[in-house]
């Protein structure tokens, strides 16, 4: 199977808030009523209340038996089963690269179309770049807190694909009628989000709840929820398996008191599979169970 990228050119969102005629939103971006629900949002939940992993605690040569090593790799393993969403700090990306890509990125948004037009993705012209050292050190280290031997996982990232998202979610005049992005559970392995500016809007679903932040490990699903006075930029990245491996239950996690709860597929058809959904909450994810009687 082959993939090949080129823009898809839809109207440009951020060009129609320009206009300071507009006081209403298009028809095609109203979501239904059942998705406008902003009620159930948590409000006395923040980002305080989120795990925080200092992966410097989990790199630096220290012993694995120490209590600093362990502790830290206790907090990673609750929070990848009981959040799957973490705060990640002391992650070694030096903060003159951050602060250089937030800046490059609203300088971006801020190019007039005429410019943005010229940058557009042709067929066939698929760059790539960067490295993905934290995003595979983070495998690496859930790796551990699994109790997972001769890098079952990580052997899947050999020769895999990282994308990057830049975004940008405009002022809107109706907010209350809109959803920045409709609630999902992301299919890649692992997301790395930067905030690029200070404007909340990132919503993730704990025990049912809608909580707002400043993303045996389920994914958890999340949501955009848009401002009616600033803007919203962030940054993601997203690390995928490479496409000719299998995805499926690590095998050293089933047992027989453990069996495994979701099919085993190669990766060129979990990627079909996920394409032919909607992005819907955990749809696709559902579609993978195995059912045991």
């Amino acid at each position: 199977m082959e993939f090949e990228s080129c823009s898809v050119i839809v109207p440009s969102v951020l060009e129609m808030t320009k206009d300071p005629n507009m006081v209403t939103v298009p028809s095609r971006y109203i979501q239904l009523e059942q998705d406008q629900d902003q009620a159930n949002v948590d409000l006395n939940s923040s980002s305080d209340d989120f795990p925080v992993i200092n992966i410097q605690n989990l790199s630096l040569p220290i012993s694995h038996n120490s209590q600093l090593y362990q502790s830290e790799l206790t907090k990673l393993h609750l929070a990848c089963k009981n959040w799957s969403f973490f705060q990640l700090v002391n992650h070694g990306v030096s903060n003159s690269v951050v602060e250089k890509m937030k800046e490059e990125v609203e300088k971006l948004f801020k190019m007039p179309i005429e410019e943005k037009e010229k940058l557009w993705q042709r067929p066939g012209e698929v760059e790539g770049f960067g490295h993905t050292f934290l995003a595979k050190d983070i495998i690496s280290q859930i790796e551990k807190v699994l109790g997972i031997e001769n890098k079952e996982i990580s052997k899947l990232f050999e020769d895999g694909m990282q994308s990057i998202n830049m975004i940008n979610y405009p002022p809107c005049p109706q907010p209350e009628k809109v959803i920045g992005v409709k609630p999902h559970s992301d299919t890649v392995a692992l997301t790395i989000l930067l905030q690029a500016n200070q404007v909340q809007g990132l919503q993730v679903k704990k025990d049912g709840k809608w909580i707002l932040t400043n993303g045996l490990y389920p994914s958890i699903e999340h949501r955009v929820v848009v401002n009616p006075k600033q803007e919203r930029l962030s940054i993601a990245t997203f690390l995928n398996t490479n496409l000719d491996c299998d995805i499926g239950p690590a095998s050293s996690l089933i047992t027989q008191q453990n069996p495994p709860k979701y099919k085993t597929v190669t990766s060129k058809e979990y990627i079909k599979g996920v394409f032919s959904n909607e992005p819907d909450g955990k749809a696709y994810v559902d579609i993978m169970k195995l059912f045991v009687l």
